[in-house]
């Protein structure tokens, strides 16, 4: 009976606590039973399920965005994050897409291109790999050690095919002013590894999404919901007069003063808050490769 008394008692206070989970970038590894929580699928719902809601949405700026993920030995997933489909290298005619760099790094800083895959739209992991993209040649970084410079931690990346033809691409804004990104609607689509082990994207939209402010004109903080797998996810806005672009990528969390990670089910607060990427850091360096007139 004592038994029965303190399962019951474990299961309730793990319901109360995912009710209130809010995640952020790079939390705990052991993140994967909450893929039919309703608390989390309120925050960020799968991709397929924010079409139907939001079919008046043009759907090709989304199919841009993809998983990107290696295999170790045992063909099992060792690395995983989130690209953006954003312009074509006119040198091979093959596609660029835009992430953050630290995901191309192994734990050593070394570059681990040739061994990553992208997938556009990912809705499942593919069976055949035979058609995903790999990631070829960095065409620029941001920093040699994005893990300590975060307010540098992208990277545009040459794939060995091209792919915009069919899903798009979504071009980034030249500029983001601080009073005016405070001021946008933020939707942030991320492989977040929390809901189906990151093999379909989620979508955080809405009143709580939103970039808050930057710290010293360089690293801006927000209070958009994901978790490990979403680093180098596209932060998008409808921009009057120009449509939707990117206006920040998604690369981190705070952690606090002892070095930990935020636990999992933290509130937002301003000392742990997600962190993104300026666009101003970047647009330059994607200049060459912008597609003009898509």
């Amino acid at each position: 009976m004592t038994r029965v008394v303190v399962l019951f008692l474990w299961i309730a206070l793990t319901a109360v606590f995912s009710a209130t989970r809010h995640t952020v970038p790079h939390a705990p590894r052991n993140v994967f039973g909450d893929a039919n929580n309703p608390a989390v699928r309120d925050h960020r719902i799968l991709y397929t399920d924010w079409k139907a809601k939001k079919g008046t949405e043009p759907e090709k700026a989304w199919r841009a965005v993809g998983r990107i993920f290696a295999l170790d030995t045992e063909q099992q997933t060792s690395l995983t994050g989130t690209a953006t489909l954003v312009g074509t290298d006119p040198a091979t005619n093959c596609d660029v897409v835009l992430t953050a760099g630290h995901c191309i790094l192994d734990s050593n800083l070394q570059t681990i291109t040739d061994r990553i895959y992208f997938v556009p739209n990912m809705q499942g992991m593919p069976n055949d790999l035979s058609g995903a993209a790999v990631l070829k040649e960095i065409l620029a970084i941001g920093s040699e050690n994005p893990i300590a410079d975060r307010s540098n931690d992208w990277a545009l990346v040459r794939l060995d095919r091209k792919l915009g033809d069919t899903y798009g691409y979504i071009p980034v804004a030249e500029s983001m002013p601080a009073d005016v990104l405070t001021n946008l609607e933020i939707t942030l689509i991320g492989y977040s590894t929390d809901i189906h082990r990151g093999e379909f994207a989620t979508i955080h939209s809405g009143d709580g999404c939103k970039c808050v402010d930057i710290l010293n004109g360089r690293l801006i903080r927000h209070s958009c919901d994901n978790t490990k797998g979403a680093s180098g996810a596209p932060m998008l806005a409808n921009i009057p007069n120009e449509g939707i672009k990117i206006v920040a990528l998604n690369v981190a969390s705070f952690h606090d003063t002892n070095g930990q990670l935020p636990a999992k089910g933290t509130p937002f607060r301003l000392d742990i808050a997600n962190v993104a990427v300026r666009v101003e850091k970047f647009v330059k360096k994607l200049a060459p490769y912008v597609n003009k007139g898509k």
